[in-house]
């Protein structure tokens, strides 16, 4: 307690105005008192996005994500980090969306992991892919996902690009 009262008194002749918080981790002690001081500090300022909009991407760019978070969650360590996902086409209605993808990987033996015994791996991939779209829309989704070998295209400077890797 008399080191952390000497850093504190430190501190605060340091930073004057600004307030100096003492907190536990562990114990989550002062943790309220740092979060309010903060909330208290933040500026006002105009929303970014209009009511009930949320970002500044469309959907199309949130199923790519979707699908590349379920290749991560489904496959090993290897094959998310060789695989890019493209939206080729995403027709939105209030009947259900239709959402065509095709995932790129690098090498032949990567398309048969994706693709899985008589295309079970990719099914379940498609299956959760299409539950987490239809839960972000709130609308029923079709989707199909293509898988589709496209050599070294993480050293490809055009694939990167296209990939919308490189600005």
């Amino acid at each position: 307690p008399e080191k952390c009262e000497a850093v504190a008194k430190a501190w605060s002749d340091h930073l004057k105005p600004a307030a100096v918080h003492k907190i536990s981790a562990l114990k989550r002690d002062g943790i309220d008192a740092l979060l309010a001081a903060i909330v208290e500090r933040l500026p006002e300022s105009p929303a970014f996005y209009d009511k009930g909009q949320l970002s500044d991407r469309y959907e199309r760019f949130f199923a790519t994500e979707i699908i590349r978070g379920q290749v991560f969650d489904l496959y090993g360590e290897e094959i998310p980090h060789a695989t890019a996902v493209m939206i080729e086409q995403y027709r939105e209605s209030k009947a259900g969306d239709q959402i065509m993808a095709t995932l790129y990987v690098e090498r032949d033996g990567q398309k048969g992991i994706i693709l899985g015994k008589e295309g079970g791996a990719l099914r379940r991939l498609e299956d959760r892919a299409r539950a987490q779209i239809e839960n972000m829309t709130g609308r029923p989704a079709q989707l199909e996902i293509w898988v589709k070998v496209r050599s070294n295209w993480r050293k490809d400077p055009k694939s990167l690009k296209e990939f919308g890797y490189l600005g």
